[in-house]
C-alpha cells in the first residue's frame, strides 16, 4: 500500500510527516514517505532533503506542531521569535501557519529560504539573524505563498518585512541602469537570486550590500507589490498569486499585470523617472531609432552597451525610441557569447508586447515575430527543437523578405538568418545581387552589406 493510498495529501504535508516519522525513527516510514514524493514528482533540492532525512544524514528535532530543527536544540528565545513571524504573516496573509524545518549555522551564513512548496520551508539562517522579526517575516513569507516569479516574490517578502517593522518602503533618489519593470518581473532570475546582472556594481560590490534590508532591486519590487495591493486589495492578490507566473512568458508581463491588477507598468516607470534628473545625451548625437537599426546591422554592440541607460530612458519619449531600444536588445539578446543575453531577450520581449499595446505597422510586426523565433532558438538545446525552431525562423524571414523584397535592413536581417540555417531562402548568387544593391543605393546599411559579401558563402 502507498503511503498516500485512500488520502488526498500536498507535498508540504508530506514533507511534514516526514519529518515527523523521522523524530520517531520510524525510518520505514519515512522511506514510504520519501518514495511518495519522488512518485509526485519531487526533484532537485527537495529530494535530496527528503533522501537524507531518510539516510539519517540529517537528524530532525521537533520544536513544536509546526517547527523542527536540524541537529540542535533552540531556545526559548529563538522559539518565540519564529512562532511570532509565522503567526504575524499567517494573519496577514490569511492563510494556514507554514511548517518550517529551521538549521542554523555560523554567523557568516546569510538567511535564505529554500522554497517552492506553498505551506512548508527549509529556512538556513544563523544566531544573529533568528532573533530578527523581520527577517524572519521576510523568510516565512516566501516559505507560505509563492508565485514563482523571484522578483514579484522578493518584493512581496520585502513588503511584508518592512511593514513588521512599521517602516515605509522608499525608493531611493536616483535613476539606475535597470531593464524595465515587466522584464524584471518575467526574467527567470534562478542562476542570480540576488540580482547581480540589475545591481549598480560600479557603485557598490554586491558583497557589500545589506541583503537584511534589501537591495534596490527588493525595495523597487515591494513599491510595485503595493502598488498591486493598494489597487485590487491583499486578498485580491493572495488569492491570485500562485496562478501569475504560467502567465508570465513571451513578453506579456505588462498585458497580465494590467488585466489582472489594473496597473499600468509603464506608466508607472514612466512616473518615476519624471521624479529623477539624468543626462540624456546619446554618444554620437544619433537618434535613438538609427543607432539601434544600425547596430542590429551591423553587429555593433559596444555601440548600445555604451548607451544603453540612455537608450532605456528616452524609450519613453516616443514609439521611434522605443522601437529603437527593442532593436539594440535584440542584438545583445542573440548575442551567443553574453552570459546575460537571456536577460535582454526577456527585456526586448516585453518591450515588444508594450509596442504592439501602443500600436505599430505590419511591418514592425511582423520584424518581432521573426526575432522572436530567433529568441527560442537561442532559448532551446534540444536537437530535434532545434532543427525544427530553425527551420521556423529561416521561413519566417522568408516571409518577411518576400512582403519586402526591397526593403535594406529586411535584406540584412534576412541574409543574417540565411548564413545561420540549413534552410535555403534564396539562391547564393541572388543573395549576391541583393547585398550589392544595398551597398551601392542605401549608404545607411552600407558597412553591414560589405560585412555581408566578404563571407565566403554569398562569394
Amino acid at each position: 500500500m502507498n503511503y498516500t493510498e485512500n488520502k488526498i495529501k500536498q507535498p508540504g504535508e508530506l514533507f511534514a510527516d516526514l519529518c515527523k516519522a523521522a523524530t520517531h525513527q520510524n525510518w520505514l516510514l519515512t522511506k514510504e514517505i520519501a518514495e511518495e514524493l519522488a512518485n509526485m514528482g519531487a526533484q532537485g533540492i527537495w529530494l535530496d532533503f527528503a533522501y537524507d532525512i531518510v539516510d539519517g544524514l540529517k537528524k530532525i528535532i521537533q520544536i513544536s506542531d509546526k517547527i523542527f530543527s536540524i541537529g540542535n536544540e533552540l531556545s526559548e528565545l529563538q522559539i518565540k521569535k519564529i512562532k511570532e513571524a509565522q503567526l504575524w504573516v499567517a494573519q496577514k496573509l490569511n492563510a494556514p501557519i507554514s511548517t518550517l524545518v529551521i538549521e542554523l549555522e555560523s554567523k557568516e551564513t546569510p538567511t535564505h529560504a529554500v522554497t517552492g512548496i506553498n505551506g512548508f520551508g527549509f529556512i538556513i539562517t544563523n544566531e544573529t539573524d533568528i532573533n530578527n522579526t523581520s527577517i524572519l517575516v521576510h523568510e516565512i513569507t516566501h516559505c507560505n505563498l509563492m508565485s514563482k516569479s523571484l522578483f514579484l516574490d522578493e518584493g512581496l517578502a520585502t513588503l511584508m518585512q518592512y511593514e513588521v517593522k512599521k517602516q515605509p518602503i522608499l525608493l531611493e533618489d536616483d535613476y539606475w541602469d535597470r531593464p524595465n519593470i515587466s522584464s524584471l518581473i518575467e526574467s527567470d532570475w534562478s542562476e542570480d537570486p540576488y540580482f547581480s546582472h540589475v545591481l549598480p556594481t560600479e557603485v557598490k560590490p554586491i558583497r557589500e550590500y545589506n541583503y537584511n534590508e534589501g537591495t534596490k532591486v527588493h525595495r523597487l519590487a515591494a513599491y510595485i507589490v503595493k502598488l498591486l495591493i493598494d489597487s485590487k486589495g491583499f486578498p485580491f492578490l493572495v488569492s491570485n498569486w500562485p496562478k501569475l507566473k504560467p502567465k508570465l512568458k513571451q513578453g506579456r508581463t505588462y498585458t497580465v499585470i494590467k488585466e489582472i491588477f489594473n496597473v499600468d507598468l509603464w506608466e508607472v516607470e514612466a512616473n518615476i523617472l519624471k521624479q529623477n534628473q539624468f543626462n540624456k545625451e546619446i554618444k554620437g548625437n544619433s537618434s535613438v531609432l538609427n543607432i539601434g537599426t544600425k547596430a542590429l546591422a551591423e553587429g555593433n554592440k559596444e555601440i548600445i552597451i555604451s548607451n544603453l541607460k540612455t537608450l532605456r530612458i528616452k524609450a519613453y519619449e516616443s514609439n521611434d525610441n522605443l522601437l529603437g531600444l527593442i532593436k539594440g536588445l535584440i542584438l545583445l539578446g542573440i548575442n551567443d557569447v553574453n552570459k546575460d543575453s537571456k536577460y535582454y531577450r526577456s527585456e526586448a520581449l516585453t518591450l515588444m508586447d508594450l509596442a504592439i499595446n501602443k500600436g505599430i505597422s505590419k511591418k514592425e510586426l511582423q520584424f518581432f515575430e521573426a526575432y522572436k523565433n530567433v529568441f527560442k532558438l537561442k532559448g532551446t538545446g534540444h536537437a530535434i527543437s532545434l532543427r525544427k525552431i530553425g527551420t521556423q525562423t529561416s521561413r519566417s524571414f522568408e516571409l518577411f523578405l518576400n512582403d519586402y523584397p526591397n526593403d535594406p535592413e529586411i535584406i540584412i536581417a534576412t541574409a543574417k538568418s540565411q548564413l545561420k540555417s540549413y534552410y535555403t531562402i534564396l539562391p547564393f548568387d541572388v543573395w549576391k545581387e541583393k547585398l550589392l544593391y544595398v551597398f551601392n543605393n542605401h549608404p545607411f546599411f552600407a558597412k553591414a552589406a560589405l560585412t555581408l559579401l566578404d563571407d565566403p558563402k554569398f562569394n
